[in-house]
């Protein structure tokens, strides 16, 4: 499990690199015809022995309530053979026919009132033999390209305000009973936090056995848990755990919890996290020119087996020996989305104090770092939300490759120079690495 520092909006970008799917061909288990039969393959697909106008069907209520699929643009039914007759799917209002000689169906959703139904099914026109490789709602965007073997399902989609009391554990719950051996990572898009709480999942890992699966939230994250194991979640919920003091036996405050999004991925955790965050450094920093991002910036370098960010910045002299500077998330690959990043600095010293080296810090938002001239490697540690800084060695400083060619000199205390002096100097290289150079 992993917790990943929020910015909402690059949620709605990583989703929308990839359509958002709901696989449903497990939820087909009956006919419309008596004379049609039906066989569960072991690879998930389905083979219809259809007869004309009967239908592959499934009943989509859950208990006394009707289904809701208003959030989605259509259903898509994939074969793995052309088909030889025409075909149709009726789903509430909605209905698409197919010609001959297809391998996708698609029935759009446009303009009709999917908020109540009760059955789906695709029918033949006449007798057939039709093996259904897939059948998933979709958000309508296009699935064509890379990313198509990544399957998304929405398990909350608007999310919404939870308000668990004080004066006991309070535990707001949602029951789903969902087959998840098909994604591997579960994930909850948080947006505000008032209090203290536990997300909770429990299920069944694919050994049969009850598993069990929690993490604490009190800010704003994504918070990620790894279910490559789990066959089913049964339910999670979101539960108070707010204490004022260690003394106080149970809650004694309200604790307020806003999601945005919950989803499941078939990317694992660290393919997720690897795709969606680049951190960069902006401010009195050798490489990067003032405050604009867009005039110059450090990128940190993500390691997926340790799950953190590390760099080497060079921190000139501004001010009394000082350089102020910040961190920012851009989205994805995207390194010029300088919006995203000026929204979403990163950075925690109160009050313009200069931060005390060697000692890890809980990362807050819309502040900046001050410490004295100098070179310092960064460790952003992505799970614990914390930036380490540690005095950099010749050694730690990363080697230049033999192509790469200075742009830029600076003095051991982080003055910029007109060119090398003697004595140590600082160079900055076209490849964005520093070095320190002895001049004789």
């Amino acid at each position: 499990m992993k917790k990943i520092l929020l910015s909402f909006v690059m949620a709605v970008a990583a989703l929308a690199a990839h359509a958002a799917t709901e696989d449903i061909i497990s939820k087909f288990t009956y006919t419309w015809n008596g004379a049609e039969t039906f066989t569960n393959n072991e690879d998930g697909s389905i083979t219809f022995n259809a007869v004309s106008w009967g239908g592959l069907a499934a009943w989509l209520p859950e208990g006394d309530v009707k289904c809701d699929w208003s959030a989605w643009k259509k259903v898509v039914f994939e074969f793995a053979e052309p088909t030889t007759v025409n075909t149709q799917i009726l789903v509430g209002e909605a209905s698409a026919w197919g010609e001959i000689g297809i391998t996708k169906l698609e029935c759009s959703f446009e303009g009709k009132d999917m908020s109540a139904l009760e059955q789906i099914a695709l029918q033949a026109s006449a007798p057939t033999t039709l093996t259904i490789t897939r059948i998933y709602l979709s958000d309508g965007e296009d699935e064509g390209g890379e990313g198509d073997d990544i399957k998304i399902a929405v398990l909350d989609a608007t999310g919404g305000t939870h308000v668990l009391p004080a004066g006991d554990w309070g535990w707001d719950g949602v029951w789903l009973d969902k087959d998840v051996t098909a994604y591997n990572t579960l994930i909850f898009e948080v947006e505000s936090v008032t209090g203290h709480g536990n997300i909770v999942v429990k299920g069944i890992d694919k050994n049969g056995d009850p598993v069990q699966d929690e993490l604490d939230f009190d800010k704003p994250f994504y918070y990620i848990f790894e279910i490559d194991d789990w066959a089913k979640i049964e339910q999670y919920a979101y539960q108070n755990v707010f204490k004022s003091s260690d003394e106080v036996e149970k809650p004694d405050g309200e604790t307020t919890i806003v999601i945005k999004k919950v989803w499941l991925t078939s990317q694992t955790a660290d393919e997720y996290v690897e795709g969606l965050m680049h951190v960069f450094a902006i401010g009195n920093l050798a490489g990067c020119n003032g405050w604009d991002p867009s005039d110059g910036s450090l990128e940190l370098t993500y390691n997926k087996d340790t799950d953190t960010f590390t760099g080497t910045i060079t921190v000139l002299d501004e001010w009394e020996g000082n350089g102020w500077f910040a961190f920012g998330i851009a989205l994805g690959a995207d390194k010029d989305d300088w919006a995203t990043f000026n929204q979403f600095r990163i950075s925690v010293a109160p009050d313009w104090g200069t931060l005390d080296v060697a000692t890890p810090i809980e990362i807050g938002l819309d502040q900046s770092f001050k410490l004295p001239a100098g070179i310092y490697n960064v460790t952003f540690d992505n799970y614990a939300g914390t930036i380490l800084f540690t005095a950099a060695t010749e050694n730690s400083i990363s080697d230049v490759a033999t192509e790469a060619a200075p742009v830029a000199y600076y003095s051991i205390a982080g003055a910029r120079l007109n060119a090398p002096q003697k004595g140590v100097n600082v160079v900055r290289m076209s490849n964005g690495a520093v070095k320190k150079v002895l001049v004789k």
